[in-house]
């Protein structure tokens, strides 16, 4: 016969990890590794999502073992962890940083005031991913309250909470607020299971889905420096921006992919320098190292996007693996190696003829297609 304790269920959106932290914190045990072990459960597998560690618990405390599956982190044989219905690596999750809403967990606290603070915080299933940075109720950053960096003590929210009330009036005087970005909203849509229609990302891992939203918000925000070290707002932003980009396709692409070419004009960039590696930076290196099929429409639509920009042509090498079928533009030294006329000759007759137009900053861009044909029929013109 199996030991059933008297407490209350897990709340809605509470972690399962974070429910047995609140349940060491009613039974006065020292930690929640503590609780567990003193009803012969082990709290590492029950953290890991061990399905006989799940069963015990839920005998235990009387919830539905599906339930406790639906907010537990379930480790996978590949390494990845399932949470919700999406899976995730290490790379994307708070595994030993606590992160909360500061609104949030005073309203926890005011509403249960007959218990303490380490008993009354939901710590919720959300904030354990990397690309919820922000509370949709009260448009509030996330704050960091709690760093776990011992390998046994990982997940362990008992540590966390019970000084969390020494710092909670400062975090509440902050007055910081912004709107949760696009990739946050998909992120939580996809732990629930739901269909979000973005085309560039339903068909990737959420974690890869996250990452790669962070590669290009990085490359349209221009920062060179690593991930880890950027500041939480500059990773909201860029989680932003690489959303907004791959959410409207082939376009935002396109559009990024013109932008960073403009930029590198204006900076000075000789153009013969300006390759795709310098144009992608490290969108390239990320799509490169990886050879999965789910990214081919990706890499289809980036490499097309530095085709239309560079001077790139079927006798080139691939790009991402994908080969240009058509010549789109000419630099002004191809072309005018290819047609046979000088520089500043070509560039007049181009722009004289409309097959070629100078952008803001006086670069010009000649339409491949337009100079073959036009050139090609008037020959004799040098």
């Amino acid at each position: 016969m199996f030991t059933r304790i008297d407490c209350p269920p897990i709340r809605g959106g509470q972690l399962t990890i974070g429910y047995a932290a609140e349940l060491a914190a009613r039974f006065r045990s020292s930690s929640v590794h503590e609780f567990c072990s003193d009803f012969g459960i082990n709290f590492r597998n029950l953290a890991q999502g061990c399905e006989e560690e799940l069963q015990a618990f839920a005998d235990l405390t009387n919830n539905d073992v599906d339930l406790l599956r639906r907010f537990s982190t379930i480790h996978q044989p590949d390494g990845t962890v399932r949470l919700g219905n999406a899976l995730l690596t290490k790379h994307v999750m708070s595994r030993s940083t606590i992160r909360v809403c500061p609104d949030c967990v005073a309203e926890d606290i005011s509403s249960n005031l007959s218990v303490s603070p380490d008993i009354a915080v939901i710590w919720r299933r959300d904030w354990v991913i990397n690309s919820v940075d922000t509370c949709p109720i009260h448009s509030r950053p996330l704050s960091e309250i709690a760093r776990i960096s011992a390998s046994n003590l990982q997940w362990d929210a008992t540590l966390a909470w019970s000084d969390l009330s020494l710092e909670l009036d400062a975090l509440l005087a902050s007055p910081v607020r912004r709107e949760p970005h696009g990739l946050q909203a998909y992120s939580i849509a996809r732990l629930e299971g739901h269909v979000e229609q973005v085309e560039l990302l339903d068909g990737l891992p959420l974690y890869s889905a996250i990452a790669v939203c962070a590669k290009f918000g990085a490359l349209s925000m221009n920062i060179e420096k690593h991930w880890r070290t950027l500041d939480e707002n500059t990773r909201h932003n860029a989680y932003r921006e690489g959303f907004e980009v791959l959410s409207r396709g082939s376009e935002g692409i396109a559009a990024l992919i013109d932008r960073r070419m403009t930029a590198l004009q204006l900076a000075g960039t000789p153009p013969p320098s300006i390759g795709p590696s310098t144009l992608l930076k490290q969108v390239s290196t990320f799509l490169n190292g990886t050879d999965e099929s789910a990214y081919s429409l990706l890499r289809y639509l980036v490499a097309n996007a530095v085709f239309d920009v560079l001077s790139i042509g079927p006798e080139d090498g691939p790009v991402l693996g994908v080969r240009c079928t058509y010549r789109r533009t000419y630099s002004i030294m191809a072309a005018a190696r290819r047609f046979g006329l000088p520089e500043k000759t070509f560039a007049l007759y181009a722009e004289a003829a409309g097959v070629a137009e100078r952008n803001a900053h006086g670069s010009l861009r000649i339409d491949a297609p337009k100079a073959d044909a036009y050139f090609g029929e008037r020959w004799r013109l040098h």
